[in-house]
């Protein structure tokens, strides 16, 4: 089982409530095992729970307790007559403060490298110049879709786009404007298409749109409505672009993202091989039996 996996599909509050119960659980072993300073470790995991998978904020008032918890439980052992501070250099007030100034500046250290991390993952998702997903984050959300297609024999749709003459843009225009017209396509794609769908430049001037659970006739929909657009956005400005699209609907998921992704663009070239600014579109797989 994938822990880390788990813990962050959980809200931020339950996993609040797990570090706070944690330190709780903490401070009751200390308490019970007699105060030392080689368990004060235990407290780092809520600590760090909270500072990885919730928040800044949270992971440093999860610290805080931590350390006056460990300070309570420390006391009434002493009290209790297991050894205490006298086996220390230091009283426990200045041990608990010490202890508290490290686990919040680990939780601000923490908090603080789990932001980069995300920072860097989503950088390494991203097309830089459109925004949008990049091949890479493409492939892995159709394979995530192959996965569940297959579990619930569920429909879906893959669109591949193509700018027709692209090129002529750049070497008439400028690549300025032909970056431009790509921030425009991506812009334009992503208005027209649900928030539970997805879109990718797999590279150059090729989109790729990932439909979930969209069989044929929604399919047809939503890409009548992105190629419209997308003519229609080219018009008002002027430039000498059109859209050749081929689009799969997938009754039964190829055995590999690649073979979708091989068989959305066959169709696409045939398109620009028959004149350019089409839609091809095709299923995959054949239509359930009637029970």
């Amino acid at each position: 089982m994938n822990v880390l996996g788990y813990l962050g599909r959980q809200s931020k509050a339950a996993l609040t409530a797990l570090g706070v119960g944690l330190v709780a659980v903490t401070g009751i072993l200390q308490y019970l095992t007699a105060p030392n300073l080689s368990f004060l470790v235990y407290y780092l995991v809520p600590v760090a729970l909270a500072a990885w998978f919730v928040g800044k904020w949270p992971s440093i008032l999860i610290a805080a307790v931590s350390a006056a918890v460990s300070a309570v439980a420390g006391v009434a052992a002493t009290l209790r007559g297991d050894p205490g501070p006298s086996t220390f250099t230091v009283p426990y007030s200045i041990v608990s403060a010490q202890f508290g100034f490290f686990l919040i500046t680990l939780a601000y250290v923490l908090t603080a490298l789990k932001v980069a991390f995300d920072r860097a993952d989503r950088l390494a998702r991203t097309d830089y110049l459109t925004g949008v997903a990049n091949h890479r984050a493409f492939a892995e959300m159709a394979n995530a879709e192959l996965e569940r297609a297959r579990r619930y024999e569920h429909p879906f749709s893959l669109c591949y786009i193509d700018v027709d003459n692209f090129k002529t843009v750049n070497d008439r225009l400028g690549h300025g404007v032909g970056d431009g017209l790509l921030r425009v396509v991506a812009d334009t794609v992503r208005r027209q298409i649900r928030t539970s769908d997805a879109i990718a430049r797999l590279g150059g001037d090729e989109f790729a749109i990932l439909l979930p659970e969209t069989a044929y006739e929604a399919a047809q929909v939503v890409v009548g409505k992105v190629h419209e657009s997308l003519s229609e956005m080219a018009r008002l400005r002027g430039w000498p672009v059109t859209f050749s699209m081929g689009v799969v609907t997938c009754l039964e998921s190829p055995d590999s993202v690649e073979m979708l992704i091989k068989a959305a663009d066959r169709l696409m070239y045939t398109v620009k091989r028959g004149g350019k600014g089409r839609i091809r579109h095709e299923i995959l797989g054949k239509s359930p039996t009637p029970a």
